[in-house]
């Protein structure tokens, strides 16, 4: 929303007030647009409805945080949704290539658990299955405490770019995952340069030797 989108909004909030029969106070508009100044107006309105219609929770006043749970889901859904394209991406992709996704609270996540290369690198489906269940905690904890802020890797390195950056030759850009345009909102707002720790130093031969020998018992030199 915009500044013009003020009063639509306190609007709204009158008219839901008069349906739940509570008086409105017009000063409380100025905590809404504040918490939800980040969505349009059209689709706050649609997910008020949304809250009205519903037969659990329909019968109390809608808060700001029941509209961002109608937008988005809860931080549950949510974890589960950026789980979903981190483990797409590791089967797509896989540990050699950098990546950006279009969530920095993905970064973060990831570097807490040792980095793409080694999230990337896990030899099995059961493996995978456990990280999961970490990251959805680790990013439900970011999401409850508001975020990341800048704090976040502005790309997860790779193999390729870990070893080609330690030899001085030529390093390819990441690979944007999601929403391209947010992926690069992304990489501009994370520590730059930073990155390069999650996969530097001693473990990189292990796990390049790690990585090598999955690939080759599947079948793929």
């Amino acid at each position: 929303m915009t500044e013009t989108d003020y009063d639509g909004l306190g609007e709204i909030l009158s008219r839901v007030h008069d349906l739940y029969g509570k008086p409105y106070d017009p000063g409380v508009t100025d905590i809404w647009f504040a918490a939800l100044r980040h969505f349009e107006l059209k689709d706050v309105q649609v997910a008020l409805t949304r809250h009205i219609q519903n037969p659990d929770s329909g019968q109390y006043m809608p808060k700001p945080a029941d509209v961002v749970k109608m937008l988005h889901g809860g931080t549950g859904v949510q974890a589960m949704s950026a789980w979903t394209k981190v483990e797409q991406s590791i089967r797509l992709i896989g540990p050699y290539q950098s990546v950006v996704f279009d969530d920095p609270i993905i970064h973060r996540v990831i570097e807490d658990m040792g980095g793409w290369v080694r999230l990337a690198s896990l030899p099995t489906d059961e493996d995978l299955k456990f990280a999961g269940l970490e990251f959805g905690k680790r990013y439900q904890g970011y999401k409850l405490r508001g975020g990341v802020g800048d704090e976040y890797p502005y790309r997860l390195v790779g193999i390729a770019e870990a070893h080609n950056a330690k030899c001085g030759y030529e390093v390819a850009p990441p690979k944007l995952v999601g929403d391209p345009e947010k992926a690069a909102v992304v990489s501009d707002g994370g520590r730059g340069g930073q990155s390069l720790q999650i996969t530097d130093g001693k473990h990189l031969p292990q796990l390049i030797g790690q990585v090598t020998q999955k690939l080759l018992a599947k079948g793929n030199p």
